[in-house]
């Protein structure tokens, strides 16, 4: 490849070091895998210097927003505020210019809002945050929403959720460069969580973890994501783009109950959670998993696992207290 492409990461005061860690280290783990691919990473905020991530580090912006426009490819880093935030007139007219003049911008977490702001997301799909929906559908109502991880829509893409991150990187790697580099890069990256072993075997999959579809694995985050306020089947289905009849259907083969039945299995794991880690009372608890009453949720719980909330949490303090 003649050109070197230019890539331009966009933080401001208050960003996500996670999203911005993960997306430029695969760059370089894409160099370490000894492939030919050379990329030049640069980072921009409003004015060069230290800006301050949300967790308190510091990283150092070498450019300011004009280096945007030389841009082959932008992250626009999001902010830890999930509440849309107006961004700067300069900055969106910057990013307007880059993806006219046929450069990609990638909008990473709550970025999806900056990218609507810039006039990037009509007519075009973007995924959202299953909490942010309703009001990304109400500001920007010529853009259709998903749930996916991550869209690429005509050089726009949105992303949501850390793990999200890799993904995006390793489809972006096989898409615009090499699938081989994307691949050697995967070697070098663990993609499954350490929870999704135990978090299958508690909602009963029946077979290998391998074997789950990922339409129904995105069903399931989707509930895990939701579970104090779960959302209509219908409209989970149209964002995960599968009718509920095949969702139904696959429920059936891997878990060996309904959509109801692992919902509820999912909340009210929820929920024996909180029980066991927090003091929170009972009726917070029913309200946190997605329960209308703390009858009907005392009901669940034992019909679950066979043993009332409140006894269950003090079986199991009694268990953990230390001996005397």
């Amino acid at each position: 490849m003649s050109h070197r492409p230019l890539v331009v990461f966009v933080i401001h005061e208050g960003f996500s070091l996670f999203g911005y860690g993960i997306a430029r280290d695969l760059i370089r783990m894409a160099h370490d895998a000894g492939s030919d691919l050379r990329v030049e990473a640069v980072t921009s905020a409003a004015v060069p210097g230290l800006v301050q991530s949300s967790c308190g580090a510091q990283i150092l912006a070498d450019h300011d927003w004009s280096v945007i426009l030389r841009a082959d490819y932008v992250f626009v880093c999001s902010s830890r505020d999930i509440h849309p935030v107006a961004g700067s007139a300069s900055l969106l007219k910057h990013l307007r210019s880059c993806h006219r003049h046929g450069g990609w911008v990638i909008g990473l977490g709550t970025s999806v809002f900056t990218l609507g702001q810039a006039g990037l997301l009509a007519a075009r799909r973007a995924t959202a945050h299953p909490a942010q929906l309703a009001t990304l559908q109400a500001a920007f109502p010529d853009t259709d929403f998903t749930l996916q991880p991550f869209m690429i829509d005509q050089r726009v893409v949105t992303c949501v959720g850390g793990d999200a991150v890799t993904d995006l990187m390793l489809d972006l790697l096989s898409r615009t460069f090499d699938p081989a580099i994307a691949e050697a890069v995967r070697r070098y990256v663990l993609l499954k969580p350490e929870r999704s072993e135990a978090f299958i075997a508690s909602v009963g999959l029946r077979g290998s973890i391998e074997d789950l579809d990922p339409r129904l694995a995105r069903y399931t985050q989707v509930i895990e994501q939701t579970v104090s306020a779960p959302r209509p089947l219908l409209e989970v289905c149209a964002a995960i783009a599968v009718s509920p009849r095949t969702l139904s259907r696959l429920t059936q083969a891997v878990f060996a109950c309904s959509l109801g039945a692992l919902s509820a299995r999912i909340r009210l794991d929820h929920a024996a959670g909180l029980l066991r880690s927090t003091s929170r009372a009972l009726s917070d608890i029913s309200d946190a998993s997605g329960y209308s009453s703390t009858a009907h949720f005392s009901n669940a719980f034992q019909k679950r696992f066979r043993i009332r909330p409140g006894r269950y949490r003090a079986t199991r303090n009694a268990a953990s207290a230390p001996e005397i």
